[in-house]
């Protein structure tokens, strides 16, 4: 099964995955316009990272952890094929 379809399994729309992705994506884009020293961007990306995991270590059970992890895995690899292929 395709992440998409995962993902949809939760309730999460396919539209609002991709806006929150590029969102991310724009970030790192925003950063790299600017000028900003790659590290310091890694490390800000990082420590989001880590406060956003304490927000869901919160809120979401072992369980829905592992199967959010399962869809960002799956996504990457579909979209680390589709850029191979």
């Amino acid at each position: 099964m395709k992440a998409l379809e995962l993902a949809s399994q939760l309730g999460i729309s396919q539209a609002d995955l991709k806006s929150a992705i590029f969102l991310i994506r724009d970030l790192r884009h925003k950063a790299h316009q600017q000028g900003l020293n790659p590290r310091a961007t890694r490390i800000a990306i990082l420590y989001l990272e880590r406060v956003d995991k304490g927000h869901a270590e919160a809120k979401l059970s072992f369980k829905e952890m592992n199967k959010l992890r399962e869809i960002a895995n799956r996504l990457y690899e579909e979209t680390r094929q589709r850029i191979l292929s």
